[in-house]
């Protein structure tokens, strides 16, 4: 079956539901699929734009409340005219998010709704930092230096950690989207900064590389793995996060740097997509 026939098939039987915090996080999809629409929070100029090609469904206008819950994509799934709009759709309802939870698992399962993702198991498996460098050295792949311990004020100290180290270093929470907890230290003011907030805690220490921080989006069928072309991580803008390693946007296109062994490392026995 090609591309052609793929697309006829899942467009005369589904209707395609993408949960977004934000509207433009859903965009896309429109181009390729006939029966798709974007439930999201709340209504903002972009919406009206988006509705020239799309389906859009608002909390906000829905409820007549503005930041009516936390922005959690899941969470949208919680209220009834999200789930009556949904079931109210042509066929097989089948339902999108940027990253899938055991809670929108639930709520599509008592809803008979089939998630395009992941499963959330399979996630926290993989993300968790205390684990990912074991697993990396078991497929004999370049990890960073690294040691995992209990946090605390005897083993958190920036002179002991910055010899074995060096002056710049990492340390990580198991878990932490985007950045959000994983901090990079210089200086013993860093540490008191962090402490309350890891203290007692298990923490994965490890060396700082300096360079780009180069990401990929790739997907994993029954038959091959399909990645995309790599792209650059813009991190640590303070306008934009107070965090120095949090994640702030991303930059499309050619990287600032040859980039022909970064394509053929991740594109290697795996069929690319390059845009």
């Amino acid at each position: 079956m090609d591309l052609v026939q793929i697309q006829k098939k899942l467009n005369s039987e589904n209707t395609f539901v993408y949960l977004a915090n934000d509207v433009y996080q859903g965009t896309g999809p429109e181009f390729f699929l006939e029966n798709y629409h974007i439930v999201t929070f709340d209504y903002n100029p972009l919406t009206r734009l988006v509705r020239n090609n799309t389906k859009v469904f608002t909390l906000e206008e829905a409820t007549n409340v503005k930041n009516k819950t936390f922005r959690n994509s899941s969470n949208l799934a919680d209220f009834s005219c999200v789930v009556d709009y949904v079931n109210s759709l042509y066929g097989n309802k089948k339902v999108l998010t940027f990253k899938n939870s055991a809670h929108l698992k639930s709520c599509a399962i008592n809803n008979k709704w089939e998630i395009c993702a992941s499963n959330p198991e399979l996630g926290r498996y993989f993300e968790n930092k205390l684990k990912s460098g074991k697993y990396f050295e078991e497929l004999s792949l370049n990890v960073p230096a690294y040691k995992i311990i209990k946090a605390g004020k005897d083993s958190i100290n920036y002179k002991s950690i910055s010899r074995e180290f060096g002056e710049k270093f990492v340390i990580q929470l198991a878990k932490g989207f985007g950045g959000a907890h994983t901090y990079i230290i210089s200086s013993e003011t860093d540490i008191q900064d962090i402490l309350p907030r890891i203290s007692e805690r298990e923490v994965k220490i490890s060396k700082f590389i300096e360079g780009l921080t180069i990401t990929i989006n790739a997907c994993v069928t029954s038959t091959k793995v399909i990645a995309a072309h790599p792209f650059l991580q813009i991190t640590g803008i303070e306008e934009c996060i107070k965090n120095k390693s949090g994640a702030t946007g991303n930059q499309w296109g050619d990287l600032p740097c040859p980039n022909d062994l970064i394509i053929k490392s991740t594109s290697s026995g795996q069929q690319s997509i390059f845009y």
